[in-house]
Parts: C-alpha cells; structure tokens; sequence
C-alpha cells in the first residue's frame, strides 16, 4: 500500500519529534488507515528519530496493533473462561474453516473478515459470545456462528453482484 504522504504529515506533525512520542503516534496512524503500514511506521520512526528495528519492537510486542489491513468485518470470539467451558474453541476452530483462515492467519484471503480471539468480553451471561461488526451474539454455537458469516457474505454477495456459494 502506498500510503497519502499528507495524511502521513498530518498525524506526525502533532508530535514533537522525540522516541516517547512513538506509540501515540502508531496509535493514530492506526487510527487513520486501521492498521500500521510498513511505510508509515518508518516514517514515524525516522520523525521520532527511533531505529526501525525499535519501532519493529514496539509494534510486535503491543496487541493492539495491526501490521496487516483488517478485513470488511470484524468478527470477536470470546475465550475467556465462562465463554471457553461452554465451548468457544469450537465456534473459533469452526469459523476459521469457514471463512478459510490457514495457519496464524486472522484475515481471510478475500479481505472480507477479521477474526480475533478476545480474553473476556464481560457478557458471561451469554457466552460463548461474539462480535459481530457492533453488534453482540450470544449463547453461541458453531451452527449459530456459520450462520452469522453466512448472512454477511450474502449481503455482501448482493452489495458487490457476485454472491459465493
């Protein structure tokens, strides 16, 4: 992705070149384009006047950054321990089948979903939950779960003129 060198300029100018900027700099820069491209997180460090491969370090060790663009939607699992003694890790395992995830992928291959596996949503009520975009799921299966994803790539099928079987 080749990154608009405005918006680049725009986020960086607010900070005062200097390394304890970094991480809210990488913040809005997330922000802005959802994830942190390789080339805005250079250029963050070379205005924070922070080596690349600390600038590297900073963005692998924090969660909360993305090094890959999210897809259209984002789907949150909840594992934490309410969520995962009623079975979450099946609703996980089932849903990256369905939406085809390989490996450490979160992303699927069409740019259509995010999956993300969160350590306690705060609704053990109604576990096992998910996130759907903004909208909460719960007392989840899997069949509950493909059904949800199912629905999403129908309206996207109709919105794009191209449904997928």
């Amino acid at each position: 992705m080749s990154i608009p060198v405005g918006r680049m300029d725009d986020i960086l100018e607010r900070y005062t070149p200097s390394p304890e900027h970094l991480i809210s700099a990488l913040q809005d820069i997330q922000e802005e384009f959802h994830y942190v491209p390789k080339e805005a997180l250079e250029a963050a460090c070379d205005h924070m006047g922070v080596s690349r491969s600390q600038g590297w370090a900073v963005v692998t060790f924090y969660k909360l950054f993305r090094l890959t663009p999210p897809g259209k939607h984002h789907l949150s699992i909840c594992t934490g321990t309410t969520c995962y003694v009623n079975h979450s890790s099946k609703v996980v395992d089932t849903l990256k089948e369905e939406i085809g995830l390989n490996g450490g992928d979160d992303t699927s291959k069409d740019g259509l979903f995010t999956l993300e596996e969160f350590h306690c949503m705060g609704l053990c009520h109604m576990g096992p939950v998910m996130k759907v975009d903004d909208d909460y799921l719960g007392r989840l299966d899997p069949e509950r779960a493909v059904e949800a994803v199912d629905a999403l790539k129908e309206k996207e099928g109709a919105h794009h003129g191209n449904k997928e079987d």
